[in-house]
């Protein structure tokens, strides 16, 4: 039994690694094409409150944007489809393992 537990943890711990290391690639990837990714945070949002109180004051200067940024909410039009596919895949992919892991633990410990 105890041989199992010790495959079955290093088992975990490939496919962990496995799921993580595509989702960072697959970050980075996008990162590459399109530019940092767009997170809001408190700050963020206090930042973007000030920001827009100064615009609102300096209408005269338009604001310039190096590169587009890219959010976390929906595909855009110019997303192909296989990065749909391939993100779909990873989130099922993750969503499967952690079923996979609750369920053991709880076969387990029940």
């Amino acid at each position: 039994m105890v041989r199992f537990s010790v495959q079955l943890l290093i088992l975990f711990f490939i496919v962990s690694f496995c799921v993580f290391f595509g989702v960072e690639l697959a970050k980075q990837g996008i990162e590459d094409i399109h530019g940092p990714l767009e997170t809001v945070t408190e700050e963020d949002s206090t930042s973007n409150e000030i920001q827009s109180e100064k615009q609102k004051t300096d209408d005269l200067i338009p604001p310039v944007e190096d590169s587009p940024k890219l959010s976390l909410t929906t595909p855009t039009k110019d997303s192909s489809g296989l990065s749909i596919k391939i993100g779909n895949v990873l989130q099922s992919t993750a969503h499967k393992g952690v079923e996979i892991i609750v369920s053991v633990f709880h076969a387990l410990f029940s």
